[in-house]
C-alpha cells in the first residue's frame, strides 16, 4: 500500500536547501514541529511556501505543548485551560491560513496523579470540544496524539473517549509512545479515526525517537497492520537527528530515512544507523 513519506522537520532544518534535499529523496510531505521556545520565531506562510515550492505537502502542524505550567488543555485550573485554548486557537488559525491540512495536539501535560485523572480527562474533553469547533470554522482537522506514561491518551480507550466530544476530531498515532498497550491493538481500535502517523522506534520502556530498527518494535507486524487497516496517509518520521540516547556518526540524512522507509515497505532487514549507550536514564545516557 502506498503511503506518503513525510518528516517532522526541526527548526534549524527549515531551509530551502533542506526541503530540496527531502524532495530529491522522495519525501512528499512534512510536519512542522519545533521546540516550544521556537514557535514565536516561525513565519508559517514563508515556511509553507518554501515547502510547496519544493513539492512538499504542508501535511501537518504540531501545536505547542510546553511548558506544562502555562500550556495544558487538561490542567486542573480552569484559568490554565482557558488560557491554553485561547493560545492554541491562534496557532490553529495561523496553520489553517498557511494551508496546513492537519493540526496535531497533545491532550495533556504530565505527570497526572491517578486521583486527578478523571478531572483532567473531563477538562481535556471540554478544551478539545472548543478547539474542534474552531478547527471546523478555520478549515483544518485536529488530530489527538496518543501519549506515554501518565499523560492522557496513553491507551486507545482514552484516545477514543477524548475524541468522542466532536465528530470532526481525529487521531494521530505515534508508534513510539505506547507503554501500557500493545501497538497492534491500539491501531485496530483507532483505525476508523486515524489520519496521520508519527514514526520512530523505542525500547518499549520509554520514549526514544530512534530510527526504525534501532529499538524493539516488530516493524513487519506494524507494517502488515497498516496494510490491513488500509492506512494510506502520511508516514511522518519523528526522529532525534542527533539523539541524546543513541550514538551517531552524523545527523540522520533524508537519504538514510528514505532507505529506512523503503526497507520497511519491502519488509527487508533494517539498517542500523546508531549505537546504543549501555545505560539509559529517562532521557539521557548515564555516564
Amino acid at each position: 500500500m502506498q503511503r506518503t513519506l513525510s518528516l517532522s522537520i526541526p527548526f534549524d532544518y527549515l531551509t530551502d536547501e533542506y526541503f530540496k534535499n527531502c524532495r530529491k529523496n522522495g519525501f512528499g510531505a512534512f510536519e512542522l514541529s519545533v521546540a516550544y521556545d521556537k514557535y514565536d520565531c516561525l513565519d508559517l506562510p514563508k515556511i509553507a511556501k518554501i515547502a510547496r515550492d519544493n513539492g512538499l505537502d504542508t501535511r501537518s502542524f504540531h501545536l505547542p505543548f510546553q511548558p506544562f505550567d502555562t500550556l495544558n488543555i487538561a490542567g486542573l485550573s480552569r484559568e490554565l485551560r482557558g488560557n491554553s485554548v485561547r493560545y492554541l486557537s491562534e496557532w490553529l488559525k495561523k496553520a489553517a491560513d498557511a494551508d496546513f491540512r492537519y493540526a496535531v495536539i497533545h491532550p495533556s501535560g504530565e505527570p497526572i496523579a491517578e486521583e486527578n485523572r478523571e478531572e483532567s480527562m473531563l477538562g481535556a474533553m471540554d478544551s478539545l470540544s472548543v478547539l474542534a469547533d474552531i478547527c471546523d470554522r478555520a478549515g483544518i482537522v485536529l488530530a489527538v496524539e496518543n501519549l506515554p506514561r501518565t499523560c492522557l491518551g496513553n491507551c486507545s480507550d482514552e484516545i477514543m473517549r477524548l475524541i468522542s466530544v466532536s465528530p470532526s476530531l481525529r487521531v494521530c498515532f505515534d508508534t513510539n509512545h505506547l507503554l501500557i498497550q500493545a501497538q497492534l491493538s491500539s491501531m485496530d481500535a483507532v483505525k476508523e479515526k486515524l489520519v496521520t502517523v508519527r514514526v520512530s522506534d523505542y525500547a518499549c520502556a520509554n520514549v526514544r525517537h530512534w530510527l526504525p530498527g534501532e529499538g524493539k518494535t516488530d516493524w513487519v507486524s506494524i507494517m502488515d497492520k497498516f496494510d490491513e487497516i488500509g492506512y494510506a496517509g502520511a508516514f511522518t518520521y519523528e526522529l532525534g537527528f542527533v539523539s541524546r540516547t543513541i550514538m551517531r556518526e552524523h545527523p540522520l540524512t533524508p537519504a538514510e530515512i528514505k532507505q529506512n522507509f523503503d526497507e520497511l515497505n519491502e519488509r527487508n532487514p533494517l539498517t542500523m544507523r546508531g549505537t546504543h549507550y549501555k545505560k539509559l536514564g529517562k532521557w539521557d545516557p548515564i555516564e
